[in-house]
């Protein structure tokens, strides 16, 4: 994830990316698109919130490599694993 994190910061002026990390199924329970566990965070201060009961899809914020919340339909880039 330190990888990732410093490519997206270089990568401005980005807003964000989509890290495919989302709790559509269950409210507070974040999971990926595969469907394993999160063994790992790093939220923005206050986040995650699902402010207005909308927010289940997670951005990494390009100025600092956190996470934050926010509504799936945002229009932003993502960022995929690929097997080595």
């Amino acid at each position: 994830m330190a990888h990732l994190e410093k490519l997206v910061i270089q990568n401005e002026p980005l807003d964000g990316v989509w890290i495919g990390l989302n709790d559509v199924t269950t409210e507070g329970a974040f999971s990926w698109p595969d469907g394993s566990l999160v063994t790992y965070t790093k939220w923005v201060s206050n986040q995650p919130d699902n402010q207005n009961d909308y927010q289940d899809c997670v951005e990494m914020t390009i100025d600092q490599g956190t996470w934050d919340d926010t509504s799936c339909g945002r229009q932003l880039p993502f960022v995929c694993e690929k097997k080595s």
